[in-house]
């Protein structure tokens, strides 16, 4: 009912992808992707192409996420879905297949990017208003 499965990370993109082909196409799979902790960091329906699926988990939505060896579970969820913890996956109603993959520590954000960007526009955007409130201008002596 599935197999050939393979996942890894992309620290350059900051998401797991899981691959797996041999996949029954009329059923229904759910991915559940594991931290270095064996949390579950987060669940993706996956895509179904033929027989093939794939799956992604997005590495930079959660900072508080641990790195190391991850693992990406499949489901079928006719009978099942990904628990909480992974250590909970195995024998598991529903479970098909698995495969871990390592995600280096530079790969996960301390902290989101987009909440940084937010941070510094707002900034910027403080100091333009406060300089143009006081009639101020910035010049170089």
């Amino acid at each position: 009912m599935g197999g050939g499965d393979g996942s890894h990370s992309d620290s350059s993109f900051n998401t797991a992808y899981m691959y797996g082909e041999n996949f029954t196409a009329s059923h229904t799979y759910a991915v559940g992707f594991y931290d270095g902790d064996g949390d579950k960091a987060g669940t993706d329906s996956g895509t179904l192409d033929g027989n093939n699926l794939s799956a992604q988990y997005l590495l930079s939505s959660d900072s508080a996420r641990a790195a190391g060896t991850w693992n990406a579970v499949t489901f079928d969820t006719g009978g099942g879905s990904p628990p909480t913890t992974y250590a909970a996956c195995s024998g598991a109603a529903g479970y098909v297949v698995e495969d871990d993959f390592i995600v280096d520590a530079d790969a996960i954000p301390e902290f989101p990017t987009v909440f940084a960007a937010i941070g510094v526009a707002g900034l910027c955007f403080g100091v333009y208003y406060w300089m143009r409130r006081r009639r101020l201008a910035y010049v170089q002596a």
